[in-house]
């Protein structure tokens, strides 16, 4: 009796042993699933935002906009295009700062028909009002108004760890929304009184996003990769590696230029972007070490907020970030080529270093974008992708 007593303890004792193991490897289990479920969720989030971005996009591109009907802020007439405030054509009207160009009054800075402006004050096409000629100020965020150069369009770019802060880049200064990087070009005359050719009306499909965030530059899609983002631009070079495009944070930021690249003008811009382990971002961008990827997917799209461009690859390579003592060519530097000399330096290193030839050629004059993303060969590795301007 007491031996039956006692093997019943036991077995008590075994089964309570038994199942503490089975709620500590529970719980490892749970401990270890929430991580794994939070980056789940994260992803399908960015993947919603992405999608919902790009069906904006879509949606105002295809907009049936008639002469003098308002669409979400766009106003058109015989073709013609304005946002917030911008000026359109035959007599129609803008919002925010009503306009016409039929001698009706402007208000708060928006640009007469004429080419003169009103700042603050009401002119009209053929009268004086309060303002002073010359004296365009920003408006609707940068866009473009009718007649007028365009303001600073907010375009910047971010930097950081991801995107080769510790690279010893130059600082510099970005250029205006026309990309001419001078204050002549935003006063719509060329600094001796002249008057310059007016800024390209911004692309409809892209007037409703900019107005969301007025740091949107551009729009970069690569076919075959995932890769279709909004491309960002702002005077913090490191915001949009932890920002996404409303600003929340976010450890996917967003695709990103240097406040110093010049989109419109420049010879060459670097877009940056996380090489996400899910793929989103720049994480599929390397599909490109094989080099049957590249030869069906030879081009990469990309819009400024003005023109539809289409770019031809013409190296494929890693590199890394350098110490900026280290006298060795860094890709992550070239901005610009003034001469002939700076220009042969860039291009025979970036076909040198190109893991396989791709037949295509560049010469002097041509103008370049520059996808930029983590490569983990070595330490502070990138792995880049160039391209040429093609169309």
């Amino acid at each position: 009796m007491d031996r039956a007593v006692q093997n019943g303890k036991k077995s008590m004792k075994s089964g309570k042993r038994l199942r503490l193991i089975r709620w500590f490897f529970l719980a490892v289990m749970v401990l270890c699933l929430i991580p794994v479920g939070r980056e789940f969720y994260l992803s399908i989030k960015h993947k919603e935002q992405r999608d919902a971005l790009r069906e904006k996009v879509e949606q105002s591109e295809n907009l049936e906009i008639s002469g003098g009907q308002t669409v979400d802020g766009i106003q058109t007439a015989d073709g013609t295009e304005a946002a917030d405030g911008i000026q359109t054509a035959d007599g129609t009207e803008a919002a925010d700062g009503i306009q016409t160009a039929g001698g009706t009054e402007a208000a708060d800075g928006i640009q007469t028909a004429d080419g003169t402006e009103a700042v603050d004050s009401i002119q009209t096409e053929g009268g004086a009002g309060n303002a002073t000629d010359g004296a365009e100020p920003e408006i609707g965020g940068g866009l473009q108004s009718g007649n007028g150069a365009g303001g600073n369009s907010g375009e910047s770019e971010g930097a950081g760890r991801d995107a080769d802060e510790n690279s010893g880049e130059p600082g510099g200064t970005g250029g205006d929304a026309d990309g001419n990087g001078e204050e002549s070009g935003r006063d719509g005359n060329d600094g001796n009184g002249q008057q310059t050719a007016p800024h390209p009306a911004m692309l409809r499909k892209y007037a409703a996003l900019k107005r969301e965030n007025e740091h949107l530059a551009g729009w970069l899609l690569i076919e075959g990769t995932g890769i279709d983002y909004p491309v960002m631009q702002c005077e913090d070079d490191e915001y949009y590696l932890h920002h996404d495009f409303y600003g929340n944070d976010s450890k996917y930021g967003c695709l990103y230029v240097r406040e110093r690249a010049d989109l419109e003008n420049g010879v060459n811009f670097i877009i940056y972007g996380h090489n996400m382990r899910d793929g989103a971002m720049f994480g599929n961008l390397d599909y490109y070490l094989k080099e049957s990827f590249y030869k069906e997917h030879p081009f990469i799209s990309f819009d400024t907020l003005y023109e539809e461009r289409v770019y031809e690859i013409v190296a494929v390579f890693r590199s890394q970030v350098y110490r900026a003592e280290d006298d060795v060519f860094k890709y992550y530097q070239f901005y610009e080529a003034d001469t002939v000399e700076e220009f042969e330096e860039f291009y025979t290193n970036i076909k040198a270093l190109s893991i396989y030839d791709t037949g295509v050629e560049a010469e002097f004059g041509d103008t370049f974008l520059t996808c930029s993303t983590c490569a983990y060969h070595v330490e502070d590795g990138r792995f880049v992708v160039v391209a040429k301007r093609v169309e």
